[in-house]
């Protein structure tokens, strides 16, 4: 590991996705909900697409989408709200309410 990164090799390429999605997996043990895998078709459904969009959020899991999805209603009201009320979300304290805020409003360059 000599800048850190440790090197896994495995035989075949599905080998090798089945051991970043349970590293992914075992990242998110922390009750926040599951992996959600970006890579498979978009979800059909309206409310799947709006937890899926949430879900690409940096820090937001698929159970906190669902969980922002349910304070706030809608995808619009999520970005519109403040950072403040972004915390009231169990799971979002004030570190990642400033990133989702920062996602939202910063200027594209």
């Amino acid at each position: 590991a000599k800048y850190g990164v440790t090197v896994l090799r495995v035989p075949r390429a599905k080998e090798a996705a089945d051991v970043i999605y349970w590293l992914a997996k075992k990242e998110q043990t922390n009750g926040l909900g599951i992996v959600f895998k970006r890579r498979d078709k978009k979800p059909s459904d309206l409310k799947k697409l709006q937890e899926f969009l949430l879900a690409g959020l940096p820090g937001v899991s698929f159970k906190l989408s669902q969980r922002l999805l349910k304070k706030f209603g809608s995808v619009e009201n999520v970005v519109k709200a403040s950072e403040e009320e972004l915390c009231e979300v169990e799971g979002i304290g004030k570190k990642l309410a400033k990133t989702i805020k920062k996602v939202f409003t910063e200027k594209y360059s």
